[in-house]
């Protein structure tokens, strides 16, 4: 039998010719069957003899066929002679299932039953592929075909383990990305059950999934004692204030997490609160990405409290987070306080990104004690801001005696011919600069001149101009011999 439909079924149960076929069956293999338990046991019940059975389908609803309890009772009672029993069955999750766990599916097939007296061994996974995440329930006789980029959380029978693996060469995974996989709340749900016992995994990017507050809920608690995962990424999750309390609840615990990106996540300043409060007593985090949330100056306060004690951190970005001017002075003011104690101005921040900030000339007059007098800062980004030639003159103010920052990007911004005077003023005295990113802004000739007069003399090795004119890069390559690198 190859195939079997419940409306042509319910006819041909009352066939006496079945019956007498079903009476002498031995083995029996239904594929791609959608009948419900009621009318399987129909048919299995009259074949008291059967030895051989296998079966394959995928169900609208995760039903008893997936109970292992049902068939061990069912097997006991109608097919007492049955030696052998191969099947698969799947189903796709919705976004409405919010019970079963691969451990409470996989549990029953756990019993004597199954693996002492029968020996037949079971495996449950969650397989999360290109369009949307599947349960599927098999025993291991059984050949499984995924898409070679299928990631797949698997419970055994055998043992407690819950694996994470990739496509069918059982591959053990130290670094996962789902990109071009899609994921989802239920999906996260399941992903988390593997993640709890992973004590491989390293580095985690979950970018554009939807996983939401619930998703988020199911990581965090699966990552609340992991020791292995160092890297998450969950930019653009949609998981809110309170995915983020979440994530706050799990860093306050967690000491392995190094690197979290949580930009595009719809946080306000509340749930920035949630991680400040966290990031009091975490020690291990170093790099942080919470740009793109427009939280705003009311957000960035949490943050400067947090960068008054902190030690730890060492990358921070802001980008996009609508701070303003404001903004930027509560930060800088927790920057002077972020220090070592034993080196004076030295903080633990190398690398801060307020691009995109709308911090305007006012705002860039707080960075110059900042830049000042800092010592462990290597990169300065102030792309998108509104910076004209009068915050530029703040930014060289500071640069001039800086012997640490080696990146200063200010992409962008409407700087004219006089910002970049007072720009090569200040790297006249400053030897650390080797990266100024100066694209898409108002300069014209005069100031591609002046750069290139300076290049002349300062005596780093290597300052790259990105320039948007090509028609200038000509004058840069003539007065400096130097490949410029443009955009």
């Amino acid at each position: 039998m190859n195939y079997c439909k419940i409306d042509q079924f319910e006819e041909i149960i009352k066939s006496s010719c079945l019956t007498t076929i079903q009476s002498s069956l031995t083995s029996l293999t239904i594929t791609n069957f959608s009948l419900s338990t009621k009318y399987l046991e129909l048919l299995l019940s009259p074949t008291p003899i059967l030895r051989f059975l296998k079966l394959i389908a995928h169900r609208q609803t995760l039903d008893s066929v997936f109970d292992g309890m049902y068939w061990q009772q069912f097997i006991q009672t109608k097919l007492p002679l049955l030696d052998k029993f191969d099947f698969l069955f799947s189903y796709y999750l919705k976004q409405e299932d919010n019970t079963n766990t691969l451990d409470m599916l996989i549990a029953p097939f756990r019993a004597p039953f199954w693996l002492n007296d029968k020996q037949w061994f079971v495996i449950c996974d969650c397989l999360f592929e290109e369009s949307q995440s599947k349960i599927r329930l098999y025993t291991k006789t059984m050949k499984t075909t995924d898409f070679s980029n299928a990631i797949r959380c698997e419970r055994s029978s055998t043992n407690n383990d819950c694996n994470l693996i990739r496509n069918q060469m059982n591959e053990t995974l130290t670094t996962l990305d789902f990109r071009g996989i899609r994921i989802g709340a239920n999906g996260a749900r399941y992903f988390a059950e593997g993640l709890m016992d992973n004590t491989v995994l390293t580095t985690l990017d979950l970018q554009f999934h939807k996983i939401g507050s619930a998703g988020m809920q199911h990581l965090a608690n699966a990552l609340y004692h992991n020791t292995s995962l160092t890297t998450l990424n969950i930019s653009d999750c949609l998981i809110g204030d309170t995915g983020i309390q979440h994530i706050a609840t799990m860093l306050q615990n967690n000491m392995a997490i190094a690197i979290l990106n949580i930009n595009y996540n719809e946080i306000s300043a509340n749930g920035i609160q949630y991680l400040a409060n966290a990031l009091q007593s975490n020690t291990t985090l170093t790099t942080l990405d919470i740009g793109g949330n427009h939280f705003g100056d009311e957000g960035i306060v949490y943050i400067a409290d947090v960068l008054r004690s902190n030690k730890t951190l060492t990358e921070l970005y802001l980008a996009a987070n609508d701070i303003g001017e404001n903004g930027v002075k509560y930060l800088c003011d927790a920057l002077e306080h972020n220090t070592v104690t034993i080196i004076p101005y030295s903080s633990t921040l190398t690398i801060v990104d307020i691009s995109d900030n709308e911090i305007s000339d006012e705002g860039v007059s707080y960075l110059t004690n900042v830049l000042r007098n800092n010592r462990t800062l290597t990169t300065l980004k102030l792309e998108h801001n509104n910076i004209e030639d009068r915050g530029v003159q703040y930014l060289a103010d500071g640069l001039r005696n800086n012997i640490t920052l080696t990146k200063l990007t200010l992409a962008g911004n409407p700087i004219g011919d006089d910002g970049v005077h007072h720009l090569v003023d200040a790297l006249r005295d400053n030897k650390a600069l080797t990266t100024l990113d100066l694209s898409y802004s108002n300069i014209e000739a005069k100031g591609i001149l002046c750069i290139a007069d300076i290049l002349k003399h300062n005596t780093v090795a290597l300052i790259l101009l990105l320039c948007s004119l090509y028609s200038f890069s000509a004058i840069l390559k003539d007065a400096c011999s130097i490949e410029f690198e443009l955009q």
